[in-house]
């Protein structure tokens, strides 16, 4: 497998099931544009947020690996608003509740057998800040 190959794959399993089956390294050729989308598109906006908020030096390594996290662009674009009705998508997108949500699907994700999917180890490895925050998060829950 080519160069183009192996980071169009990486790319792919990383969009459809996440991490630990897919990742795009900063020499992954589609991480720029996966980077930007998460960094703008709306539908992910709270990703973008929690990390332009507490991790401003690593803000595309922090959404990147909160995506995989969650597993994948299926499931990230399923932050919804808890009632349409009363609170429009656009404005849950944008509160600190959305921001909180999309942190604890990434801090509390397991594989079907309740295993951890990833080490926090590995999650340092590709964004020490949000190892942090899924640290905290992970101590004041039932992980």
């Amino acid at each position: 497998m080519d160069v183009a190959e192996a980071d169009t794959l990486a790319a792919s399993l990383l969009l459809s099931l996440g991490i630990p089956f897919g990742y795009v390294d900063k020499d992954n050729r589609w991480r720029g544009v996966i980077e930007r989308w998460l960094l703008r598109a709306e539908s992910v906006r709270p990703i973008a947020d929690v990390c332009r908020k507490s991790c401003a030096s690593e803000v595309g390594d922090c959404a990147l690996t909160i995506l995989g996290l969650t597993g994948g662009y299926f499931e990230a674009i399923r932050l919804d608003s808890p009632l349409e009705n009363v609170i429009p998508q656009s404005h849950f997108l944008s509160s600190e509740r959305a921001q909180r949500m999309a942190l604890r699907r990434a801090a509390l994700m397991r594989a079907e057998n309740a295993e951890e999917l990833v080490s926090m180890d590995s999650v340092a490895r590709r964004s020490r800040c949000l190892a942090d925050m899924i640290k905290i998060e992970r101590d004041h829950s039932h992980y």
